[in-house]
C-alpha cells in the first residue's frame, strides 16, 4: 500500500507542478486570461483522485487508514495552494510594480 500512496502523491505533485509552471509562464510573459483556471483545475483532479485512493485504503486497512489518506491529502492540498498562491500573487505584484519587465 507504501507505494500506491506514494505514487498517488508523486502524481499529484507531478500535476501541481506542471500547472504552476504554466500559470508562472503565462504571467511572466503577460498573456491575458492568466487567472489561475488551470492551476485551480489541476487542483481539483488532485483532490479528486484522492477519493479512490481512500477507497482502495479502506479495502486493503480499513476505515481508518482510509480516513487518514483523506486527512493527509487536505493538508497536502491545502499547503501546495497556500506556497503556489502565495509565489503567483508575488510574481504577479512584481510585474505590476515594474513595467519595463513587460514581453515584448
Amino acid at each position: 500500500m507504501t507505494a500506491l500512496y506514494l505514487t498517488a502523491l508523486a502524481a499529484s505533485a507531478l500535476l501541481l507542478t506542471i500547472a504552476f509552471r504554466m500559470e508562472r509562464s503565462a504571467i511572466r510573459q503577460r498573456i491575458n486570461g492568466a487567472g489561475g483556471l488551470t492551476l485551480l483545475a489541476a487542483f481539483i483532479t488532485s483532490a479528486s483522485a484522492t477519493i479512490p485512493v481512500a477507497a482502495l485504503a479502506w479495502w486493503a486497512d480499513g476505515p481508518t487508514a482510509a480516513a487518514i489518506v483523506l486527512l493527509i491529502s487536505a493538508l497536502w492540498h491545502l499547503a501546495a495552494w497556500r506556497l503556489a498562491l502565495g509565489r503567483l500573487q508575488s510574481l504577479i505584484a512584481a510585474r505590476a510594480a515594474d513595467p519595463t519587465k513587460a514581453s515584448p
